[in-house]
């Protein structure tokens, strides 16, 4: 039997390093180590065994190393498949090479939609454009994506997602890796409706404050233009609205008022406020406030609260009732001036009948006069008797003529009088008849115009008031007393012409003035009654 080869165990065979000893990386044997000849066979027994113990290490490396592929390919696999994203790989032709059970899902939601066999049939093609760019952004720098891009997928249904792009290379058995892409494909559908309802929100939101703003601002312009003053509390009192009404009524401006207490302008509304608890509104009726310098003004007030998170409300209306008072007093005035017309309209009707008969007696005193004094001589101290009881009774008869206008309600028929003139002949008369005690002192204005009137009714109206103050200065409890009549050109002030119907023009003014006791209010109220009188019975009346 032939002798087994040992060549390969030659020493001079062995790697220098090995040889010599000296420290290394590790060598892996790609066959057994070569026989020497001549040496021991123990030895290469146990060189023979020593490299099998390596090449067993080796094996349990490259099976360890098999798994964790085999592992790991698994795991992306299942990764690639289980992942809740639309994944595809793709190559440079367009073609999806692999796709995931999402991306099926998503892009062929059922067997009658196009197949998943290409990418960019399913872009849309305002977008094609701009997913060819990032293609060839991806291939340059490996990566790229694309926001918001519209998949069609069928006639009802499309996507909108990003598109997340990364380049790879798949390894051939011969020759150089494919070139593919990775893409995947994020669906922002519900991110972009839930971004629609939160601009939709935005936006409702937006007109709800417009709104607001609006309804705050015709509040505004309602406060600040009502005709009420409006006034609004907080729950210490203090004011936080003053509209414009409130400034003018309170002569206050705004900028015054607000901060202070209710009872600066309203001393009598801040105890209402105790009603905030059991009602809503609640109306104080007429009060009386005070201008801010002091002064008394008559309102008409009128509460409501509010309660809210902040606290509570209070709102004050006060009507200003100054313009109602004087429209009263002015209807007042107007109904006292109608019931003196229908007193007056009474008394003409009864004097036109008494002045018949009187006119008919004077008629025959006049005609006794007349032939009395055709009996009597010149020079007959009857003669200047006879002559004033013709004066007389023709100043009667004149009165009577009046009354008898008065009774039919005709215009009074007026000329050109010299109120000088009729003064001084009324002077002459109440000389006569004025007590010794009771002195007259005239005060006539020089160069006075003449005035439109009756001289008769100028008369008559002077000498009564004369005879009014004599009784005036006689029933004070003194004998003594003077009377002053006065007569001045005077211009009327507005609230008088008003008063009387007085065109604007110039006039004479007739005073009587005595130093009796004077009238109180309630008398001075019903001089003009028709037979209104303060004397006692059996004295006449005035």
């Amino acid at each position: 039997m032939s002798e087994p080869d040992l060549s390969f165990l030659d020493p001079s065979r062995r790697m220098p390093a090995e040889a010599a000893g000296a420290p290394g990386p590790p060598v892996v044997r790609t066959g057994p180590p070569a026989l020497q000849p001549g040496a021991p066979a123990d030895g290469l027994v146990a060189e023979l065994r020593a490299y099998q113990a390596e090449l067993e290490s080796q094996n349990k490396v490259l099976r360890y190393s098999q798994t964790v592929a085999e592992s790991a390919y698994e795991r992306f696999e299942t990764l690639f498949a289980s992942v809740p994203l639309a994944l595809m790989v793709v190559d440079e032709h367009d073609l999806v090479v692999q796709a995931n059970s999402m991306a099926h899902r998503s892009f062929q939601p059922t067997e009658r939609d196009r197949p998943l066999t290409a990418l960019m049939p399913f872009v849309r093609e305002q977008d094609a454009r701009r997913v060819r760019e990032a293609f060839a952004l991806a291939e340059d720098l490996g990566h790229s994506e694309v926001k918001e891009v519209v998949f069609s997928i069928n006639e009802d249904t499309r996507i909108i997602g990003d598109l997340h792009i990364a380049h790879i290379e798949a390894p051939q058995a011969s020759g150089p890796p494919m070139p593919q892409f990775l893409c995947a494909v994020i669906d922002q559908g519900p991110v972009l409706a839930e971004r629609q309802a939160l601009q939709h929100s935005a936006q409702a939101l937006q007109q709800r404050n417009q709104q607001l703003y609006a309804g705050e601002k015709r509040l505004e312009a309602i406060i600040n233009s009502a005709l009420d003053a409006i006034l609004c509390v907080d729950q210490h009192q203090r004011i936080t609205v003053f509209n414009p009404t409130a400034a003018a009524l309170f002569q206050c401006s705004a900028g015054d008022a607000l901060g202070s207490t209710l009872d600066r302008f309203l001393p009598d509304a801040s105890q209402a406020l105790a009603f905030a608890q059991l009602t809503t509104q609640a109306m104080l009726g007429e009060m009386t406030a005070l201008t801010a310098s002091g002064k008394e003004l008559a309102v008409e007030v009128s509460v409501s609260f509010e309660r809210h998170a902040e606290g509570e409300t209070t709102t004050v209306f006060a009507r200003d009732l100054t313009g109602r008072k004087k429209a009263e007093a002015h209807r007042n005035e107007l109904e006292a001036q109608l019931r003196e017309s229908q007193k007056m309209q009474a008394v003409g009707t009864m004097a036109g009948g008494i002045a018949h008969d009187f006119n008919n007696i004077l008629g025959a005193i006049l005609g006794n006069v007349e032939l009395a004094k055709a009996d009597c001589t010149p020079d007959s101290p009857v003669l200047e008797s006879l002559l004033e009881i013709d004066k007389a009774g023709r100043r009667a008869r004149d009165l009577v003529r009046q009354i008898l206008t008065f009774s039919r309600n005709e215009p009074p028929r007026r000329t050109a009088v010299s109120l000088a003139e009729v003064v001084h002949d009324t002077e002459r008369l109440l000389r006569v008849t004025l007590p010794p005690a009771v002195e007259l002192h005239m005060h006539l204005q020089q160069g006075l115009p003449p005035v439109l009137g009756d001289a008769t009714q100028v008369e008559q109206a002077l000498l009564n008031l004369c005879t009014n103050a004599v009784h005036a200065i006689q029933g004070q409890g003194s004998e003594r007393g003077s009377i002053h009549v006065e007569a001045a050109a005077v211009q009327p002030d507005l609230r008088l012409s008003e008063r009387l119907g007085l065109a604007s023009a110039d006039y004479v003014a007739l005073t009587v003035r005595d130093s009796g006791q004077g009238m109180d209010a309630a008398t001075l109220e019903r001089i003009f009654e028709p037979f209104f009188t303060t004397k006692p019975v059996g004295q006449g009346t005035g």
